[in-house]
């Protein structure tokens, strides 16, 4: 099992994201925020908890299967708070996964390295979300 880092969060008021900038936050939408910062870390993260200890061994069909459903239930959150650029990165993760796993190339080694690529890339776009990466190796 992979041990995950304890993330902080930070004040969404004073975000400077481009993202979501020049939306006028009301006390309702910093709360609306910080549900959608919590529903992706905790998917993430028990999506983290199923990826196999032998980095050798291809991800089962099941881990893919629950990889793309997760990204998919987060995808699905996004279109709710209408972030089109987090859209876009979450589907081409969603991608990434399928097609690796086509061509036989996705071992626990290469899940995590997509899983930092892309857990870095929401990080920049939404800097509060505060995603933790995984060491490799």
């Amino acid at each position: 099992m992979i041990e995950a880092t304890t993330i902080q969060k930070e004040s969404y008021k004073d975000m400077e994201d481009p993202a979501l900038q020049g939306q006028g936050y009301e006390e309702e939408d910093e709360e609306l925020l910080e549900i959608f910062f919590d529903f992706i870390r905790e998917s993430l993260l028990e999506l983290l908890k199923l990826i196999p200890p032998d980095s050798r061994r291809l991800v089962s069909d099941d881990l893919v299967d629950t990889a793309q459903m997760t990204i998919d239930s987060i995808v699905r959150a996004t279109y709710y708070m209408d972030y089109s650029q987090v859209l876009r990165l979450l589907e081409e993760w969603e991608k990434s996964i399928g097609e690796e796993h086509k061509k036989g190339t996705l071992d626990r080694e290469r899940f995590l390295e997509l899983f930092n690529v892309y857990c870095r890339q929401l990080n920049q776009i939404l800097p509060p979300l505060q995603l933790p990466f995984v060491p490799l190796a």
